[in-house]
């Protein structure tokens, strides 16, 4: 609703209103904490979390067309601040092995509707045992050591459904060649292999009928295991 009155458009139907003095900016910023996992929208339909984030989008374009955004130049979409807490330290929070998917998984959905920057927050669990008052979102420990969720951070994988298809999708942290696999048994099976750059996204349609477990390497370092 805000972006709505921000961009001089009224409605769900984005209806063009009168704007005088139109916003100017490059970034509109969103931090879309939710009340459980990424894939879970969020109750109010003004409000936004993970897989919600497409509705900005939708009204950036129609303001950008409008004139209703300044400069009429594509507008990108940060998110400037989100995370998960984990247990442990906090008996309260996700386990180790839930928050690094959910790290995985908001970080695809953020980029599949078209966020260019995603911060988490935090780097360290903050001292302590006030879980009411501190954070325990990092992905290292406060003693230094990291969470399964830093390597969900450096080299995040996926496997999910994307309308009728199966998507691989993750970011390599290291130039080079990414080979992604299967398990089969004991064995892992190679389902292709894709040149990408450090920090760059990867992502390829695969069998729908695939389950199990999938990891991804490149150059001798691999990815979590994405359990489908």
């Amino acid at each position: 609703e805000f972006a709505r009155d921000l961009l001089c458009l009224q409605g769900p139907g984005l209806k063009l209103q009168p704007c005088p003095e139109p916003a100017h900016f490059d970034v509109l910023a969103m931090d879309p904490y939710e009340v459980n996992g990424p894939t879970q929208h969020a109750y109010n339909v003004d409000d936004i979390s993970a897989p919600d984030l497409g509705r900005l989008t939708r009204i950036l374009n129609k303001a950008v067309a409008t004139g209703r955004a300044l400069p009429r130049a594509h507008k990108q979409l940060w998110v400037t601040e989100f995370s998960y807490e984990s247990n442990p330290p906090n008996p309260s929070a996700v386990s180790l092995a839930t928050q690094a998917r959910w790290l995985e998984q908001s970080f695809y959905l953020f980029w599949r509707q078209g966020v260019s920057t995603a911060v988490w927050y935090l780097v360290s669990d903050q001292p302590g045992n006030d879980y009411n008052v501190n954070y325990f979102s990092g992905v290292y420990f406060n003693n230094g050591k990291p969470k399964p969720s830093f390597e969900a951070f450096r080299f995040p994988l996926v496997v999910m459904p994307s309308g009728i298809k199966l998507v691989v999708w993750g970011i390599s942290p290291q130039g080079g060649t990414v080979t992604v696999q299967h398990q089969q048994g004991k064995k892992w099976k190679t389902l292709f292999k894709v040149h990408a750059r450090a920090g760059s996204v990867f992502v390829r349609d695969v069998s729908t009928g695939l389950t199990g477990n999938f990891r991804a390497s490149v150059k001798g370092e691999t990815s979590l295991v994405w359990k489908r």
